[in-house]
């Protein structure tokens, strides 16, 4: 079976399609990958390693991110932080996008998308191609049972009603951008961008293991939407060599260091978030490693107590930190839990709130702060108490052993495989 994969995104979005891109090709098939990288990214070599033809549209994201989150420490609220992102990062680019859409319907069986990839879902309504879409974040996909992530499940059948207020107030958003393109291409026109345009008609596959989000009844009721597991990158696909200098800070005398990234969502508020990120780290006084993000803090150079990286797969480092300091990413989340490494959530948009609730009530976590309001000493805080819980620590183990018990990719293997062979009946 030929299949196309496209993602648009962050590291967080593009690893875990090239994650089923290895899991496919493994399975017998032939897969390409089409790439779109809002940090320009090269994954070039991960997908060589993966066995995946990858091909980049476009090719380069003219877009300044710094500043996205707000401005002057005022930090914008989720949705206008979301769409400030889109409209720097994806809807200029949209023809380019649309063309690597329809190159991989002309040479795909079946074709998967990113669930922002709506222009894929349109390709493929014009090619007639079998169309599945990957979510990694249940939030944004309504359920009948369960009312949407942060809303109160206070009576059966109010879920729907809720569902249809988010989903209008999505409308509201981005209906208008969305929606041009299905009406420009002669397509029926959307009436919800979350159910029209982001999902699937046919199978939607949520990627996050059951640990944080039960499968809801009414879901595994229409087979529609499955939660196959996070889907993980194949151990040795990877290649990354600590610095010496590096390597000389890890073996220090003294205990192992907390781990501090924020991903793609620094990106958004750089220099100021480093600088608040820098003063928690000296208020904690031990070893930390950042992530940086930032021209003033060059990758592997040190400030007190304070190791600068490069960007380097979470899962190579976190085993030797105590505590991992993240946005709540859902690819971040999942891989600090199923490492056993403690979390110190430090969220950016609803998304990640989610997630760190549920990393908070799981156990695994102190009680998550928002990026736009807190303060150097309650994170400093925070990475104390994540490192001197024995129960978080306990905690983290446990959520861990029960993560490694799932296989995401393969159970979303299985998902397409059967998709597809229904869909050829």
């Amino acid at each position: 079976m030929k299949i196309g994969l496209q993602v648009w995104g962050s590291d967080g979005d593009i690893r875990p399609m090239i994650a089923l891109g290895a899991g496919l090709k493994t399975a017998g098939h032939q897969v390409t990958i089409c790439i779109a990288s809002v940090d320009n990214k090269s994954y070039a070599g991960l997908c060589a390693r993966a066995g995946i033809t990858m091909l980049k549209k476009p090719e380069k994201i003219e877009a300044e991110l710094d500043g996205l989150a707000g401005k002057n420490g005022k930090i914008a609220r989720s949705p206008a932080m979301m769409l400030n992102l889109l409209e720097k990062t994806l809807y200029p680019y949209i023809s380019e996008l649309y063309a690597g859409a329809n190159y991989m319907c002309e040479r795909s069986d079946i074709v998967v998308g990113h669930f922002s990839c709506y222009y894929l879902k349109a390709a493929a309504l014009k090619h007639n191609k079998p169309y599945a879409a990957v979510h990694y974040w249940p939030g944004f996909i309504p359920s009948d049972v369960n009312p949407p992530v942060g809303a109160p499940n206070i009576a059966s059948g109010v879920s729907k009603v809720l569902w249809a207020a988010f989903l209008a107030s999505m409308d509201m958003l981005m209906k208008k951008e969305i929606g041009k393109l299905f009406i420009d291409e002669g397509l029926p026109a959307i009436e919800h961008v979350m159910t029209d345009a982001w999902m699937s008609s046919k199978l939607n596959i949520v990627a996050c293991s059951r640990v944080f989000f039960p499968e809801p009844k009414d879901w595994t009721l229409t087979g529609r939407t499955k939660i196959t597991g996070f889907l993980n990158v194949p151990d040795g696909a990877e290649f990354c060599e600590f610095t010496p200098e590096l390597k000389d800070f890890l073996t220090r005398r003294g205990e192992h260091p907390v781990f501090i990234t924020l991903g793609s969502s620094i990106q958004m508020d750089a220099e100021r978030g480093m600088e608040m990120l820098i003063e928690a780290a000296k208020l904690y006084k031990k070893k930390v490693i950042i992530q940086t993000a930032s021209k003033k803090y060059q990758e592997n150079t040190f400030l007190h107590n304070i190791y600068f990286s490069a960007r380097m797969p979470h899962k190579e480092i976190m085993p030797f930190c105590l505590a991992a300091v993240h946005h709540c990413g859902a690819g971040t989340t999942q891989t600090a839990t199923r490492l056993g490494v403690p979390s110190v959530p430090l969220f950016f948009t609803d998304e990640q709130k989610s997630w760190a609730d549920r990393l908070f009530k799981l156990g695994a976590a102190p009680k998550p702060l928002d990026y736009g309001k807190f303060t150097p000493q309650q994170l400093a805080d925070n990475m104390k108490e994540a490192i001197n819980s024995v129960k978080m620590k306990d905690k983290a183990v446990e959520l861990s052993n029960m993560m490694k018990k799932e296989d995401g990719v393969a159970d979303a293997v299985k998902a397409l495989e059967e998709f597809f062979r229904v869909a050829t009946i």
